[in-house]
């Protein structure tokens, strides 16, 4: 809905009021000029008239019967639905007093009787004006809120859907952006997201690694050693992609780290197991080649010989 709705709807009045004169000259005037308008003579048909069908401005006299002008102008401001409606007093009152208690009720304007046709006429196009631009504005605004939870709501759902793949990867994966000092070099990585696997090989949890910087205050993990190569990683764009032996705890991993914005992502692989095989792998070749050679001159066949080391070569590349 935009602008130009509100400027081709032909805007209602209401007015309140118990004189037939004021009611002919002001209904009259307000339809020539393109205006709907209805008209009550108590204050109580007022209320009903406004429930039933809210007006976009009220003229309302003070002194009408069963209901004051003063208190159906507080009725009116107490209500979430009518509060914002321009109120505009037309009334033989003319005291300060009676000014001043109208405008305390809530009132948008106060014209006194007898009235200028052509200044009330000004008077209220110029609220009824104020008013399309608070409605224009006001559904714009809405319009901007909607739009901003369903961002926010597709937002979560990605943060959720980003979650849940992280949590359910069999490889540790994490992100880190650069911590520069005050002429840009970096000087640490602080943590930004790592899902529960990263966490542990890093020997922490993720809440325990919220807002902690990587180097300075997570001493002896994993990447210790591997500073220089990651601040390369975020200055030059290299990629890294390795297997690492962890000192501190006698473990292998495949590493791999690349640029991500002022950082970097890493994921990290446990392969001590394969290492492990590798190193078995080794120490039985060795051991075959060794008999073969001592043993020469024995019935051992070094053919029967190789076919057990390659056994042990199939049983590695299947784990692999």
């Amino acid at each position: 809905m935009d602008k130009e709705y509100y400027d081709n709807q032909k805007e209602k009045i209401l007015i309140v009021d118990d004189s037939p004169d004021h009611l002919r000259l002001l209904s009259s005037m307000l339809v020539k000029r393109g205006y709907q308008v209805n008209c009550v003579t108590d204050g109580e048909m007022a209320l009903y008239a406004i429930k039933a069908d809210l007006p976009d401005l009220v003229l309302l006299d003070i002194v009408v019967p069963i209901i004051d002008g003063y208190r159906i102008c507080q009725a009116l401001r107490s209500h979430d639905k009518t509060s914002h409606i321009p109120i505009i007093f037309v009334s033989g009152l003319d005291s300060e007093i009676d000014k001043v208690k109208a405008f305390k009720a809530g009132a948008t304007d106060y014209i006194t009787k007898p009235f200028f046709v052509d200044e009330t006429f000004l008077r209220i196009a110029a609220h009824l004006k104020t008013s399309r631009q608070k409605k224009y504005l006001h559904q714009i605004l809405q319009k901007h809120l909607q739009e901003k939870k369903e961002i926010e709501d597709e937002l979560n759902r990605s943060r959720t859907l980003l979650a849940g793949v992280l949590d359910s990867s069999l490889d540790g994966v994490a992100a880190f952006e650069a911590v520069r000092d005050s002429r840009g070099k970096i000087v640490d990585f602080s943590w930004i997201v790592a899902n529960p696997l990263a966490a542990m090989t890093l020997g922490e949890t993720k809440d325990s690694l919220e807002g902690k910087s990587l180097f300075k205050k997570l001493p002896g993990h994993l990447l210790d050693g591997l500073f220089d190569v990651l601040v390369q990683v975020v200055e030059n764009c290299i990629v890294f992609d390795k297997e690492h032996y962890s000192s501190t705890d006698g473990s292998w991993f495949h590493i791999v780290a690349v640029k991500l914005g002022d950082g970097f992502a890493i994921t990290l692989r446990d392969i001590n197991e394969k290492k492990q095989l590798e190193i078995r792998l080794k120490e039985a070749n060795s051991e075959l080649k060794y008999q073969a050679n001592i043993d020469s001159l024995t019935p051992v066949s070094y053919t029967h010989l190789r076919a057990h080391e390659t056994v042990f070569r199939i049983s590695y590349d299947v784990f692999c």
